[in-house]
Order: C-alpha cells, then structure tokens, then sequence
C-alpha cells in the first residue's frame, strides 16, 4: 500500500496532465476551427460546390487539421508554440473523428456471443452514469 503522500501526488500529477490534455483539445477546436472557416470562406466557387461538403465532414476537418499541421511543422520545424498548436490540431480533429462513431456499439457488437459475458443494454454507460448523477454518487 502506498503511502497517503505517494497517492496524492500520483493524483495530483494525473490532474496536471488532463489540464495540459483538456487545454490542447480545446485550443485545437478554436484553431481548427478558425482554419475550417478561413478555407471554406477563401475556396473557389467550383471546389466549394464539388468538395465542400466532404470537407465539413468530420474526415474532411481531420485531413484539413493534418495537412495544416504538417505544413506548419515542415515550414517552422524549430517553432515549439507551431508544433504545440499543430499536435493540438491533429489531437482534437482525431477526438472530433473518433467521436463521430458510435464506439459504445462497436464494442458491444464485438463481444456479443462471447461467452461468459452477458449482452448490455444499448447506451447503459449513458443511463448508469445519469442515475449516478441523479442519485447523487
């Protein structure tokens, strides 16, 4: 067993490391979605009406965060603030593409018939974690 000291500052050391991962995902939201904005506004007429759609898409947003990305580092390769900005980029566009599926079914599809485990209901982590709330635990 760890010490209370120990255990606190494994704690601690997790909490600093979601804040630096939350303020990245956020701060690539903001500068995707300033990029997003400034293509779409700038795009020829024809290519807007051909590929627009597909690059509003979540796929679309990721392989503009990536080729931004990929241009600013191979541009500024030194630059630390470029290369923090387009890891947050590529980090939140991944989260935005993964999010746009529904995981919760994928893994119950991949484990239904596996014996030993009981079927879950759909979105039964969405009600467990509501009646947590509601309960108050």
């Amino acid at each position: 067993m760890l010490k209370i000291k120990d255990t606190l500052g494994i704690i601690v050391d997790a909490n600093k490391d979601a804040g630096v991962d939350s303020a990245k995902l956020i701060a690539g939201n903001i500068l995707n979605q300033r990029v997003n904005a400034i293509l779409m506004k700038n795009l020829p007429a024809g290519i807007k009406l051909i590929a627009g759609s597909y690059l509003e898409s979540n796929v679309g947003k990721a392989l503009i965060a990536n080729t931004v990305a990929g241009a600013l580092i191979h541009t500024m390769p030194n630059n630390g603030k470029v290369a923090l900005a387009a890891e947050a980029m590529i980090k939140s566009a991944s989260l935005s593409l993964a999010s746009s599926f529904n995981i919760e079914e994928i893994i119950n599809e991949l484990l239904d018939g596996v014996p030993g485990l009981e079927p879950v209901e759909k979105s039964s982590i969405e009600k467990s974690s509501i009646e947590d709330k509601v309960s108050g635990s």
